[in-house]
């Protein structure tokens, strides 16, 4: 069974903004939006993580701008992958480790003034196989299913015990695992009516190289996998990627 565990060190607020022009005054309600990532460990419990950072859509309009001003800052990137940051391939071959370094401290410095929601979720893909894979039906057949769902609740939660009322929405970089796990997003909102009005429209799947949130969510899940593999020393940036944070 999964088990939740929540440290807040920071808080969302329900935010509104005022438009005036003439004799009108317009509210808008600003949706949250949810940015995820996987990651997956081979050692010892060999467990899979998806992992996410959370923050109102206005906030995440001028984060993607700062992240894209620092791709381009030279020496510069189209985007960011930590597997490859790591092993100086792709944007990052040829590099030097002093660049590399630099170049993450950037982006992680871009996170960290937003200061987004970091949620976490994990399954152990050793215990799922030796007790789920065998007799799950075909939707469990993947520790991905579970996870997928356990973020989106894990999500609602949070703002639930927030008391925030502003819907969330769901972005999640697009993988082989991801297809067909949506379908069943409808009988989960269903099932937590408590949840109703926190849920919003049906999760996303997208090109974590072209959406910004994506390659920052990709960044924690990368640090998080490696903190909990016990190699987090001397990651560029990695203390400073988790915020308010939720695991479960």
């Amino acid at each position: 069974p999964m088990s939740w565990s929540m440290t807040c060190k920071g808080g969302l607020t329900s935010p509104s903004w005022s438009k005036t022009s003439g004799l009108w005054t317009e509210k808008l309600l600003v949706m949250f939006q949810a940015y995820v990532d996987d990651s997956a460990s081979d050692s010892e419990e060999r467990k899979f993580y998806l992992c996410a950072y959370v923050n109102t859509a206005s906030e995440w309009l001028k984060f993607s701008e700062e992240w894209d001003s620092a791709l381009r800052s030279i020496p510069a990137i189209n985007y960011l992958h930590m597997v490859d940051a790591w092993s100086f391939r792709g944007e990052f071959a040829g590099w030097s480790e002093t660049n590399r370094n630099a170049k993450l401290e950037t982006m992680a410095a871009v996170i960290k003034k937003y200061h987004p929601v970091s949620v976490e979720v994990s399954v152990s893909r050793k215990v799922f196989d030796e007790v789920f894979k065998d007799v799950a039906p075909f939707f469990l057949k993947n520790p991905y299913f579970i996870c997928f769902y356990g973020m989106i609740l894990a999500v609602a939660r949070l703002h639930s015990d927030w008391k925030l009322s502003v819907p969330v929405d769901f972005i999640f970089d697009e993988t082989t695992t991801s297809r067909g796990t949506v379908m069943f997003y409808d009988y989960v909102k269903s099932d937590f009516p408590q949840f109703s009005t926190i849920l919003g429209s049906t999760p996303v799947f997208r090109d974590d190289k072209a959406i910004m949130p994506l390659q920052a969510a990709d960044m924690l899940a990368w640090y998080v996998r490696r903190k909990n593999e016990g190699r987090d020393e001397h990651i560029p940036g990695g203390p400073s990627l988790q915020f308010g944070r939720a695991h479960v």
